[in-house]
């Protein structure tokens, strides 16, 4: 990174501070974040997800059964509605309209502020359902991780031990 003349530049899927880490758009699904965004960062030359800012951009408010922007400024960033596959779609737009807005002039950077959080990879164990967990909060798990690991459940008798998985069916295709 030292020998190119700006430096290195990641777009980031989240509103840096909050959620660094390898999957920031499952875990604003699976904490049922209100918002997110689109953070453009030069790299830190040590630390991943630390780097100064250069643009912070919110999401775009979509209607997830039609999938056309809002025009009501009242709208929830992220839709009850919204998948991994929707939210990273927008997400992906936001990032391009940013980097070519960072090619045609780097702004004064800016140091990250605010209370940091972490999004962990995703793990095989956050699909096995589990009874307890209230219906809201799978939902929202399935939501942000079903597209990656397939969720599931274990039922034990006495004999044997039985495997049901609940299959990702996309909401939306091409």
């Amino acid at each position: 990174m030292n020998a190119c003349q700006y430096g290195g530049w990641n777009a980031h899927p989240s509103l840096l501070p909050l959620l660094r880490g390898s999957a920031p758009i499952q875990h604003a699904l699976c904490r049922e974040h209100a918002e997110t965004g689109v953070t453009i960062q030069r790299l830190h030359p040590t630390k991943f997800d630390r780097g100064e800012i250069a643009f912070q951009e919110k999401t775009v408010c979509y209607n997830s059964m039609s999938m056309t922007r809002y025009t009501d400024t009242t709208c929830k960033a992220i839709d009850n509605a919204d998948t991994f596959q929707t939210l990273s779609l927008r997400l992906a737009e936001t990032s391009g309209e940013l980097l070519h807005r960072l090619l045609d002039s780097i702004p004064p950077l800016q140091a990250q502020i605010g209370k940091a959080t972490h999004a962990p990879k995703i793990e095989k164990s956050m699909a096995l359902f589990d009874p307890q967990i209230p219906a809201r909060e799978w939902w929202n798990r399935y939501r942000g991780i079903a597209h990656q690991v397939i969720s599931h459940s274990r039922v034990s008798s006495s004999t044997a031990q039985q495997l049901y998985s609940f299959p990702y069916i996309p909401r939306y295709s091409n």
